[in-house]
């Protein structure tokens, strides 16, 4: 399934995907594709859509991805 991100304010993203239960997500930023932070550590799926707001880098480019485990 896919991911959605899209500006919801001035410098915020919204990145949105579908879940899963049995499944646990991780949210991470970055603005060079080689460092990345985790920004959202463990999210238990729900089985409806998970979200999460992010603010975007001052300048230049940011990325957001997202991870999926197996419980």
């Amino acid at each position: 399934d896919d991911c959605s991100l899209k500006p919801v304010s001035s410098g915020y993203w919204d990145i949105r995907w579908p879940s899963a239960t049995g499944r646990t997500y991780k949210v991470y930023s970055t603005t060079d594709l080689a460092r990345w932070t985790n920004v959202v550590y463990q999210a238990p799926g729900t089985g409806l859509e998970m979200a999460y707001t992010n603010r975007a880098a001052e300048a230049g480019q940011n990325f957001m991805r997202v991870t999926v485990k197996r419980n």
